[in-house]
Formats: structure tokens, sequence, C-alpha cells
């Protein structure tokens, strides 16, 4: 079914369409009756023959996931799970039937109409000092499912996509969403702890702008354990392996400002 068809249906709305391209994801908003639910619809964002081969091509050179559409809806729903069973706060999922017409795969998630973290640091309405109690928040609950993540060895507890526009502030929750890809077992450790913290420094930096180093102190204060910190940013920055090389060569060519590398060497200088 496509996103006109679906605008006519009574309880649906589109959060999110396709690109001009007529690929990605559809985010919608449906109604049932008192409630009020998101569908997510994994679509291809790929030619065809590109669906086939990125997944080989992911787990050889990113040692994580594909991204077809199979591989996504299935990591997604796995992904979850765990964050669930762990005690992170994530979209709660539902197995209900997929409306007749729209064609599977599909997620039945919770509607969280809050605000994202990203719209909260750059508004300049807010004093500083409730953006503080945020960072600070987000820092304990990011070192705190990190430390869980050495404990199991459980890529699953990795946020790939990590930006604070990922971050959803509703009622008292920060909730994580975007979790359709995973790393690895092959990775190391410190390697997707460094991709996170250095996904959402640049992310912050790029939100915060003149405040960078004021949220970072923020962050630190939050984290519980800064001899992890200290050695993720260490490794990022730092990491002899080739892999890690690899990235940071092709970050400092990608992004000569706030780049990941970088937002790595100033959270070490402020440790």
């Amino acid at each position: 079914m496509n996103p006109a068809a679906i605008k006519k249906r009574p309880g649906m709305t589109v959060l999110q369409g396709q690109g001009a391209d007529g690929k990605g994801n559809l985010l919608l908003k449906v109604d049932k009756g008192d409630e009020t639910f998101i569908l997510k619809l994994y679509r291809r964002r790929w030619p065809l023959w590109k669906e086939h081969i990125e997944p080989v091509t992911a787990k050889i050179f990113q040692k994580k996931m594909g991204t077809n559409v199979r591989i996504r809806f299935q990591t997604e729903r796995e992904n979850l799970a765990m964050w669930t069973r762990e005690g992170f706060d994530v979209p709660q999922n539902f197995d209900y039937p997929i409306p007749e017409g729209i064609d599977p795969p599909a997620l039945w998630l919770e509607y969280c109409p809050g605000r994202l973290l990203s719209e909260v640091l750059r508004d300049n309405r807010l004093p500083w000092n409730e953006k503080e109690q945020v960072l600070t928040r987000f820092g304990a609950e990011l070192g705190r499912r990190h430390l869980r993540f050495m404990e199991l060895s459980e890529p699953s507890l990795v946020q790939i996509h990590a930006t604070v526009g990922h971050i959803l502030l509703y009622k008292n929750r920060m909730i994580t969403f975007d979790l359709e890809q995973r790393f690895l077992p092959a990775l190391p450790p410190l390697e997707a702890l460094a991709h996170e913290l250095s996904g959402y420094l640049r992310s912050i930096a790029k939100n915060t702008g003149v405040r960078f180093n004021d949220a970072m102190h923020c962050l630190i204060k939050g984290y519980p354990s800064i001899d992890l910190l200290r050695k993720t940013a260490e490794h990022g920055a730092y990491g002899r392996g080739l892999y890690r090389r690899i990235k940071r060569f092709k970050d400092r060519r990608k992004r000569p400002v706030n780049g990941k590398t970088e937002v790595l060497l100033r959270l070490l200088a402020l440790l």
C-alpha cells in the first residue's frame, strides 16, 4: 500500500514518509479506540540487488548486521526485547496483527509524544540549568548501559545510530529509539563503545555549540565509571588497530569540524 492510500484510511496519519525515490521506512500514527500507537513499516532502502549484497559487505567491512528489510525488522525487535529485559527505556512494542492491506514486515510501537533531546538542547528558551540536569541524567543512563554491556558482552546494548535526535523525553522518561542495527560479537567491546560515545558527543556538540564543554562536564558528572569513560575515549582517539585507524582517517576527511575523533580528544582533555 502506498503512502497516499494510507492517508485515506481512518485513524491513520503518516508521521514519516518515504524519500523522494520511494524508498525508506514509513511511520504511521494509528488511533485504535482510546489508544494511539505507532506502526513502523520496514521498507527497502536500496535497489533489490544491493538488498542481497549489503548484509555481506556490512559483516565484512563494518562488523555489523546488515540493513536489508528483513534484517532491520528482526534486529530491532530483538534489540527492543534485550533493552527492556535489562531495564533500559525503549518504546514498548506490541504483538498485534498488521492491518489488512499493509504489507509486512511491520512493528507496533508505543506512541510517546515527547520532545527529542536534540530539540531540548537547542531550545534557547530553556535555562541552562535545566539542560544540565537532562545531560547529567543522560550520562548516568549511558554509563549504566555501557557497564552492563561490558558485563554481558551483549552487542544489542550498543546504539549504532547514536545521536541525541534518537533520545525522546516523555513525561519522566528518557527513551532511546531507532535500534534497527547492532554490531557483531566479533567487534572488540571498546570499539563498539567508542563508536557510540563519539556519535553522541558529536551530536551534543552540534546541538550545544559554544556550551559543548559545559555539556561534557554534565555527561562526565553523570557517567558512573570515569575509568571506563576514559578507556573508551582513549581507544577511539588513539587505538592502534587497523579498523580504528581507518575509522579515524575517514572521520577526519568527512568531518573537519566536530568530527568524532575531535570530540573524543576534547573529552579526554576534560578528564
